[in-house]
C-alpha cells in the first residue's frame, strides 16, 4: 500500500485538529505569560519574554486560522499578490521577532550574571526597552526582500528562480542556525556565570540587604532556569527544520527528478517541522509551569485573585 495517501491523511488531520489544539493552548498560555510577567516589567529578561509571548499570540492567531481556512476553501494568496506577499512577509517577521527576543533574554541573563560591573550595567531596563523597539523595527525592515520578491507563478504563491536559492540560504542562517546557536552560547555562559557566583553581585552604585539580595538572586535564578528550559525545547523542536529545508533546497536547485512518493514524504516532513515550530511558540507557559516553583506559585495566586473577583460579582 502506498504511503502517499496515508501521509496526506495524517497531514490533513494535523492541520485540521492538531494546529487547532496548538492555537487554543498557545493563545491561553501566552496570555498567561503576558499577564504574569507584566508584574515584573522592570526586569529585562521578563520583559523580553513578555514581548516574545505577545508576538507568539499574533503569530498563532493569524497563521493557524489562515491555514485552517485554506484547508477547505480557496487560498486567496494564489490570486492576490498583496495577500501572497503579506502572508510570507508578516508570518516570517512575527516569528523572527519572537525568537530573537528569546535570544536577547539569554544575552540579558549573561550580562546580569557577569562578574564585571560595567558589563552588568548593560542589563539596565532602559537599555532593554530601547533594544525591544530596535528589534521590532529591524525585523520589519531587514527581511523586506521577502515582501518584494515573493510572487505568484502558475497559481502558486512562493519564491522562484534565483531568489528561491537566496531565500533558502537566508532562512537557513537567520532561522535555522543562528537562533539556536546564539541561545545555546549565551544560555551556557549565563549558567556558567551563575554556577561561579559565590554571592549576589549588584550593579555599581546600588546597595541592598542580604535578605533583598537573596530574594533578587532567587528571582533571577528562577528566570534563568525557565529561560534555559525554553531554549532546550526550542533547540529540539527546531532541529528538523533546517535539515529538511537544506535537503529540499539542494535537490530542487540541482533539478533532481523526484518521484511522487518522495515529494510527498518531503512535503510531510517539511510540514512536520513547521508544526513543531507552532508547538514551540505555544509551549513557553507550560515549560515555565513545569520547571519553576515560583512561576507555579504566581499562577496559583492569579487564579485565587480571579476566583475572588468572580465571587464578588
Amino acid at each position: 500500500m502506498s504511503s502517499i495517501p496515508i501521509l496526506s491523511l495524517i497531514q490533513t488531520n494535523l492541520i485540521r485538529y492538531g494546529t487547532l489544539v496548538v492555537l487554543i493552548f498557545g493563545f491561553v498560555g501566552n496570555i498567561g505569560v503576558v499577564y504574569l510577567f507584566s508584574h515584573h516589567h522592570k526586569n529585562g529578561c521578563a520583559l523580553y519574554l513578555l514581548c516574545a509571548a505577545l508576538f507568539n499570540i499574533i503569530y498563532l492567531s493569524v497563521s493557524i486560522p489562515y491555514g485552517l481556512y485554506v484547508l477547505d476553501n480557496f487560498d486567496p494568496s494564489s490570486s492576490s499578490l498583496y495577500v501572497c506577499k503579506s502572508r510570507f512577509f508578516f508570518f516570517h517577521v512575527w516569528g523572527q521577532v519572537s525568537r530573537y527576543f528569546v535570544i536577547l533574554a539569554c544575552v540579558d541573563r549573561f550580562l546580569l550574571t557577569h562578574r564585571n560591573a560595567t558589563i552588568r550595567n548593560f542589563s539596565h531596563i532602559n537599555k532593554t526597552r530601547i533594544l525591544i523597539v530596535i528589534s521590532i523595527i529591524f525585523w520589519h525592515v531587514f527581511p523586506i526582500h521577502i515582501f518584494i520578491m515573493t510572487t505568484i507563478q502558475n497559481g502558486r504563491c512562493g519564491y522562484f528562480g534565483l531568489y528561491y536559492i537566496l531565500n533558502s540560504v537566508y532562512t537557513l542562517i537567520f532561522v535555522g542556525f543562528l537562533p539556536p546557536i546564539l541561545m545555546v552560547i549565551f544560555g551556557y555562559l549565563s549558567f556558567r556565570n551563575v554556577s561561579q557566583m559565590r554571592t549576589r553581585i549588584q550593579p555599581s552604585g546600588t546597595t541592598i540587604t542580604n535578605h533583598q539580595g537573596n530574594a533578587i538572586q532567587q528571582k533571577d535564578r528562577s528566570l534563568l532556569k525557565m529561560l534555559l528550559s525554553e531554549v532546550s525545547v526550542y533547540v529540539v523542536t527546531m532541529s528538523l527544520y533546517p535539515i529538511i529545508l537544506l535537503e529540499i533546497s539542494l535537490t530542487n536547485s540541482m533539478n533532481i527528478q523526484k518521484s511522487p512518493q518522495r515529494s510527498q514524504i518531503e512535503n510531510f516532513i517539511s510540514f512536520l517541522s513547521l508544526f513543531l515550530i507552532y508547538l514551540n511558540t505555544s509551549a513557553p507557559f507550560y515549560i515555565y509551569f513545569v520547571v519553576s516553583k515560583s512561576f507555579r506559585h504566581d499562577v496559583r495566586e492569579s487564579f485565587k485573585k480571579l476566583y475572588k473577583f468572580i465571587l464578588r460579582k
